[in-house]
């Protein structure tokens, strides 16, 4: 919930202006590549969602399953940008990274992580899991519609964070109400920490 409403929405917020900052900062000397730039932000979203699942199996130093996603990573990159580089040029590179995230860090932890539950009788909520990857889907939503229609982008960011929210605050409803507390707690002490800072 933290980590996911903070990357996502930041990563929506920043896209109707992101095209002048590139302007300015590359003194419009290069172009800016919007489909590039929205497939490395979707990669970014898909990896930090599934950095949870990733950090499990670090954790219980599973290197099958660390091997299995690394091979996978690097295979699926090289072998997209190999064979897209001439067709779709700079945006092979982002087609790459996505779908290396989608499967490195998303589908396959996802059947690793489920796995490793099922041996120890422990269960995996699906609908939680269903429910935390819908932001991810609204971010991917929200930029395709930047990209392929005349829609208003600031309109477009706009319902997609407020969609985004809707979802968090779902997923928040669901947190038992001890981790309610002890998430609440967390942000006061920080609250008060830069306070005294």
């Amino acid at each position: 919930i933290i980590g996911g409403s903070i990357v996502n929405i930041t990563l929506l917020g920043i896209a109707p202006f992101m095209a002048g900052l590139y302007a300015i900062w590359t003194n419009h000397k290069l172009q800016f590549d919007p489909v590039l730039f929205f497939l490395l932000c979707l990669s970014v979203g898909v990896a930090n969602f599934g950095k949870t699942w990733t950090a499990y199996l670090n954790g219980i130093n599973d290197l099958k399953a660390i091997t299995m996603m690394s091979v996978s990573r690097f295979f699926v990159i090289f072998t997209i940008i190999y064979f897209g580089n001439g067709p779709y040029g700079m945006a092979s590179v982002g087609w790459g990274i996505l779908v290396s995230e989608i499967i490195s860090s998303l589908i396959l932890p996802f059947f690793l992580v489920k796995g490793k539950l099922r041996e120890i009788n422990s269960p995996f909520d699906n609908q939680a899991a269903l429910l935390a990857v819908q932001p991810i889907l609204v971010l991917g939503l929200s930029y395709s519609l930047m990209t392929f229609t005349t829609l208003n982008a600031w309109l477009i960011a706009s319902l997609g964070i407020i969609t985004m929210i809707f979802f968090y605050f779902l997923m928040w409803k669901r947190l038992e109400e001890d981790v309610q507390l002890r998430l609440k707690s967390v942000v006061y002490k920080l609250t008060n920490l830069k306070r005294s800072a």
